[in-house]
């Protein structure tokens, strides 16, 4: 809506520049009638005096010398009256039909015209993708289908304006917001081909990575990382990542060094401040909990007894349940590898039931519950009764767990539908 606005506020100023003269004129030339009419008149009255006078000359009710000298006196009158006509005026220079036509034609046709070339080469889709991108930025709550119509209106203008920056950092981002990350990780890449060392490019391909991977911590990500901090060493991103990857090594006292780095240089109220508090809290409590004995009162290990109890139900809105369906529950890494480290394997009938997760129930030999600080568990109904989740799938989540809390109990309702 803006854009029209501003381009019918410059087409009628165009419009006004070229038909003001020709206005102006047409006064002038109107008013230049006038005054021949006003030359015309004076003319008339003129004759019609000295012909008065010729007759009252022949009457005899004046001389020959008084009627010459009358005729002066007219005549002097005559020049005084014309000179000040002449002197408010001189005749304007007229324009033709024809002039008048082309002039009216022009000032129609010069913004349709530029109309026509800003379409072809202008900045009319820069304009577009900037007014769209606004209103998404103003009203988060705009669906997947909104951005990813701002995604393909980039992606057309990028055919044509291969090296524009801001388009492709736009690109990643959004396309980042709507979990394409393949997207992303190709805009970033483009973006850092074009402004390479820059610390902020890079920490966010970096995440872009990350997230790729499932949250994983690759070696390209952790590269991508450590080379952002060495350029700029208090990048909000990047420390959030070098946080990530300290924690899930088990490095919980430099994780929480990171991340309060990267708190200071964020809005207390943003949202990315927020997840990074409480991940210092996790962190925090997860330090607490290493660092307790190991060894119980009888010399054996404290983690060979360590079990997880998970209740699980089924939802209200669940449908399409028989109870013959494969229910698995089982446990894995929070933030880390998607490869569980204990599970259960039931029947959908059982439920509602409860679960014990141990060291007994991994799936890996030496990779068990204790192999991670912190745990993510899940529940799930699959009607295929396969291990991976399927689209038609019911299921449940919870996390992180602690498992060195022993008091902890998980309740899993299940309710979420697996697109």
């Amino acid at each position: 809506m803006v854009f029209w606005q501003v381009f019918l506020l410059f087409s009628v100023c165009s419009a006004a520049f070229l038909l003001w003269p020709m206005f102006q004129r047409w006064k002038a030339y109107k008013k230049a009638l006038r005054l021949d009419q006003r030359s015309d008149l004076r003319e008339a009255v003129h004759a019609d005096r000295e012909q008065e006078l010729e007759k009252t000359h022949v009457l005899g009710d004046i001389d020959e010398s008084e009627l010459k000298s009358l005729k002066r006196d007219l005549a002097a009158t005559s020049v005084v009256d014309s000179t000040h006509i002449a002197s408010h005026a001189s005749r304007a220079i007229t324009l033709g039909k024809h002039s008048r036509t082309l002039l009216i034609a022009v000032s129609v046709l010069l913004p349709l015209i530029a109309f026509g070339l800003y379409h072809a080469y202008g900045a009319k889709p820069d304009w577009e993708i900037r007014s769209l991108a606004t209103s998404l930025s103003n009203d988060p709550e705009n669906g997947i289908e909104d951005r990813k119509k701002l995604i393909a209106k980039i992606h057309n203008r990028l055919k044509s304006t291969p090296e524009n920056g801001h388009l492709w950092y736009l690109l990643g981002s959004t396309a980042t917001a709507v979990g394409d990350y393949e997207e992303a990780v190709r805009a970033y890449r483009e973006l850092n081909k074009l402004f390479p060392d820059t610390p902020m490019i890079i920490g966010e391909l970096a995440q872009a990575l990350f997230l790729r991977a499932g949250s994983t911590m690759t070696p390209e990500v952790r590269k991508n990382t450590q080379l952002a901090l060495s350029l700029n060493s208090e990048l909000p991103t990047a420390l959030g990542l070098a946080g990530i990857d300290a924690y899930q090594s088990g490095d919980y006292p430099q994780a929480i060094q990171y991340w309060q780095r990267a708190v200071r240089k964020l809005d207390p109220n943003s949202p990315s401040s927020q997840v990074l508090s409480q991940g210092i809290a996790r962190a925090q409590i997860a330090q607490k909990a290493t660092s307790r004995p190991t060894k119980n009162t009888q010399g054996t290990d404290v983690k060979d007894n360590l079990s997880l109890s998970v209740n699980v139900s089924l939802g209200e809105n669940v449908e399409g349940v028989e109870g013959n369906e494969t229910l698995y529950v089982y446990a894995r890494a929070w933030q880390g590898p998607k490869m569980p480290l204990s599970t259960r394997k039931l029947s959908a009938g059982s439920l509602p039931t409860t679960v014990l997760l141990d060291k007994s129930t991994s799936m890996v030999e030496g990779l068990d519950i204790t192999s991670a600080s912190q745990l993510e568990v899940i529940a799930r109904i699959s009607k295929t009764g396969d291990p991976s989740p399927q689209s038609g799938d019911w299921m449940a989540s919870y996390g992180p767990v602690i498992l060195t809390e022993a008091r902890q109990k998980v309740s899993l309702e299940i309710s979420e539908l697996v697109p």
